[in-house]
């Protein structure tokens, strides 16, 4: 599936007010964390996570075609993850403040359980 095969999407009638819709005029789209979490630490137990490279290009040329800055960091540990999540939130409290920013989005490939 490509960005083109989806095609124009159309909201519901009831929801067309500005609270609902995001301004894509906005000089500054949106910024994506990305955490690639491919390789983990032994003592996890956890093996290498496959095709975990392909996900994070995907969603890498994705968003930079949405018009998004991307931010991509690979096999990060707990501490790491936590330290970017805090940081993402203060930038991103800042940004909006300021008006910088509008759209922010973290995600993290790896292993759930």
């Amino acid at each position: 599936m490509t960005l083109a095969s989806v095609g124009p999407q159309s909201l519901p009638s009831e929801i067309t007010d500005h609270e609902h819709v995001y301004d894509t005029t906005h000089p500054r789209r949106g910024h994506l964390a990305l955490i690639n979490n491919r390789y983990f630490d032994r003592a996890t137990g956890k093996s290498e996570r496959r095709g975990s490279d392909v996900d994070a290009a995907n969603l890498f040329s994705t968003f930079k075609q949405l018009g998004f800055e991307v931010d991509l960091k690979s096999n990060l540990t707990c501490q790491d993850m936590l330290r970017m999540a805090i940081d993402c939130k203060l930038l991103f409290s800042i940004y909006t403040q300021t008006l910088l920013l509008r759209c922010h989005w973290c995600v993290a490939l790896l292993y759930i359980e």
